[in-house]
């Protein structure tokens, strides 16, 4: 009798619930998974950030000249619309939080696009008029729909990355914000150099 439970015990096959067995093409499908840095439209992806970055770097670098110079404002003042822009950050981030995780992401994407284009042109026009006010409320408006580009957008990342691999993928988004102040930058530089030299009283260009 010993011997038969013995043998019994040794025919019986151990259960393991928690790790179920695959088949040859599904090991093989996990596996392929996992070696895939990205999804394939990761890179397509990718590159709005460089376009979105291009005038973003000369931008703010112009921010303290435009406040003090040509809208005659303190510095304190100068303080007030670079507050005024992180408020702005402020109440968005809880907002777009709980949007990124229920609604479209792109969607989301295209909201703040749209925002931050809106923004450019408040305070554009802001600098034309000479306006303090004008130009502080497109600072709140680029700090609150900022938010609603990136946040969606790094969660895109994410989802779009192997685990793996994520901080390579963050990498690339941190490369392509650089080729983008880079190519920014020498454009707007040029342009305004320029303009300075040959038509310096042009308050549109300069």
């Amino acid at each position: 009798m010993a011997k038969n439970s013995e043998d019994k015990n040794r025919s019986d096959p151990i259960s393991t619930p928690n790790e179920p067995k695959l088949d040859g093409s599904k090991a093989s499908g996990q596996e392929d998974e996992n070696n895939m840095k990205m999804t394939p439209d990761f890179i397509p992806m990718i590159r709005i950030i460089f376009w979105n970055s291009m005038g973003f770097f000369f931008f703010m670098f112009l921010i303290p000249y435009v406040t003090v110079q040509l809208l005659g404002v303190s510095k304190t003042e100068l303080g007030l619309a670079f507050s005024i822009q992180m408020i702005g950050g402020l109440l968005s981030a809880p907002i777009v939080g709980y949007l990124t995780d229920r609604i479209s992401k792109k969607l989301l994407i295209l909201i703040g696009s749209f925002g931050r284009a809106t923004c450019y042109i408040l305070m554009y026009v802001g600098i034309l008029l000479a306006s303090f006010m004008l130009f502080t409320a497109g600072m709140f408006i680029l700090g609150f729909f900022v938010g609603f580009f990136w946040t969606p957008l790094d969660t895109l990342i994410s989802e779009k990355s192997n685990k793996a691999n994520r901080s390579f993928a963050f990498g690339k988004r941190g490369g392509m914000m650089g080729k983008g102040n880079l190519v920014g930058s020498v454009i707007s530089f040029t342009i305004f150099s320029l303009s300075n030299i040959f038509v310096p009283e042009n308050l549109f260009l300069v």
